[in-house]
């Protein structure tokens, strides 16, 4: 299988699984849902297996960790100000805080494992 027929495949994939997703949330049919998604990643994953051409170079994956340490940084910083507004607002609206302490405990997850993970790609990955 060439490049061009697997993303013809991963397109047609979506779109079944957006339409199954779609019929399932209608009628709450949350197993339907969950088990489509399963469906289709194993069928991705045994589609990309076929695949004979080169899918990701280097230099993907280059930018693709730039790009991720650029969306960290940005999301942390963001999400840290949102904080500190939501929590001078709590007068206003009690509900406020827990915004903001559900937003300080996200950007606090988020550096916790970005450390875990590069300090487990640090000694291991070499």
């Amino acid at each position: 299988m060439n490049y061009k027929q697997y993303r013809n495949l991963r397109i047609i994939t979506a779109a079944v699984l957006a339409g199954i997703i779609s019929h399932a949330v209608v009628f709450n049919n949350y197993i339907l849902a969950i088990s489509a998604v399963l469906v289709g990643m194993a069928v991705m994953f045994f589609v990309k297996k076929q695949v004979k051409d080169i899918l990701a170079d280097e230099r993907d994956y280059e930018i693709a960790g730039k790009s991720a340490r650029y969306a960290m940084g940005i999301f942390s910083v963001t999400g840290s100000v949102a904080t500190f507004f939501f929590m001078f607002q709590r007068e206003a609206n009690p509900f406020y805080e827990t915004m903001g302490s559900v937003l300080a405990y996200s950007v606090c997850g988020l550096l916790l494992l970005y450390s875990f993970i590069f300090i487990y790609f640090q000694k291991y990955a070499k």
